[in-house]
């Protein structure tokens, strides 16, 4: 499971990404409610890879993308994305 480095090193690290599997549906749940799941470098590239393996499973029909916690499905991006800037 992917693990959310930045978080408090007091607290015990917590998966930024949990895929459940529904029969022909996956769940895939952005696990940073505290930040309002807003995606970072290390999300977007556990995203990725989930979904990248979804590919070959025949038997996946559906895929879910959610958000947990109550206040946002996904915020804006972290500070890591302001590394990019417009051409």
């Amino acid at each position: 499971m992917v693990t959310d480095n930045n978080l408090n090193p007091n607290i015990e690290n917590q998966p930024v990404l949990i895929q459940e599997d529904r029969g022909h549906a996956v769940i895939i749940t952005l696990n940073r409610p505290k930040s309002m799941n807003s995606l970072n470098f290390e999300m977007l590239y556990a995203l990725r890879d989930a979904i990248d393996a979804l590919q070959y499973r025949s038997e996946v029909r559906t895929v879910i993308i959610t958000g947990a916690g109550e206040k946002a499905f996904c915020c804006n991006c972290n500070s890591c994305c302001k590394h990019y800037k417009k051409s």
